[in-house]
């Protein structure tokens, strides 16, 4: 009768069951910021069944509102994949035709005043409401048809969840003697 050593078996099985694990939470990225990003590379999404897949996890298409907020995006996916590639983030321009329209945050409905677009953009060159980063330019932004182009996709914390996080760590820094107090 062969005995066998349950010491390498068990360890093997623990292994792999750890790689499955690590593979299935591969598209999340924490940066050095601390910023949360759900990032599907696979461009197999057209802009609302990345705006969908990114709602479906309670999270919103990313948002890029500001340059610092640019460049810390920039800056960690050149790290992270150390070339451009095209990735739809939350930007429309509610399909309006206008040669200088207005592009809105597909989450909170607001005017973006910010724009890192490629050279000779947003162009609207055939009927092209929302925004992708773009591999050709070096990750600057491009308009692009919403419906018959597939590129991945970046999610982010919803905004309102990110303001009741703001909202909660203020109400926890009040001094605690006030905590219970009638007044």
């Amino acid at each position: 009768m062969q005995t066998f050593n349950k010491f390498p078996i068990a360890f093997l099985v623990l292994s792999i069951g750890g790689l499955l694990r690590l593979s299935l939470a591969a598209n999340w990225y924490t940066t050095y910021d601390d910023r949360r990003y759900y990032i599907e590379d696979s461009p197999k999404y057209n802009w609302l069944q990345a705006l969908d897949e990114c709602s479906r996890r309670g999270l919103q298409l990313f948002v890029i509102d500001d340059p610092s907020k640019n460049t810390a995006l920039v800056n960690f996916l050149k790290l992270l994949y150390g070339k451009p590639l095209d990735l739809w983030i939350g930007h429309h321009d509610e399909f309006n035709n206008d040669a200088n329209r207005t592009w809105y945050s597909a989450a909170s409905g607001g005017a973006i005043n910010y724009g890192n677009w490629a050279k000779g953009e947003p162009n609207n060159r055939f009927g092209e409401h929302c925004v992708q980063l773009y591999r050709k330019s070096d990750f600057q932004w491009n308009d692009e048809d919403c419906d018959d182009h597939y590129f991945g996709y970046i999610c982010e914390e919803h905004f309102l969840t990110g303001k009741c996080h703001k909202d909660l760590e203020h109400i926890s820094s009040i001094d605690s003697r006030f905590i219970g107090v009638d007044f």
